[in-house]
């Protein structure tokens, strides 16, 4: 009895506005994934990796599936959520692009 208590209380918390902001990134880029050309599936894979483990550090025991299927069947959930990849994809490219800088020097400290 205690787990359905602790499952439906779980179902109406809200998620921290980080968190569901990177589960609209996940789930846009799921979305978008299956209709993306072949030569970007590594990318699209990539992308829904980052946005996986930034929710799985700040919330470890989050139902991704059940979480993505609420914002999938929100009013008008497909296109709000299609609506959300120009962010995602800065988001992303940003990353990236911190990453193409040479490495520092050993002692160097790293730039934010």
């Amino acid at each position: 009895m205690w787990s359905m208590v602790a499952a439906m209380q779980a179902a109406v918390t809200p998620l921290p506005a980080g968190v569901e902001n990177d589960l609209k990134c996940m789930t846009a880029i799921s979305l978008a994934a299956p209709t993306m050309p072949a030569d970007r599936q590594d990318a699209m894979a990539a992308g829904m990796m980052y946005f996986l483990g930034r929710i799985d550090h700040a919330v470890p025991t989050l139902d991704f599936v059940g979480q993505m299927k609420r914002l999938i069947a929100q009013p008008d959930g497909e296109a709000r959520l299609r609506d959300e990849l120009p962010r995602c994809s800065a988001m992303l490219r940003d990353r990236s692009a911190a990453l193409t800088g040479s490495p520092p020097a050993p002692g160097e400290p790293r730039k934010p």
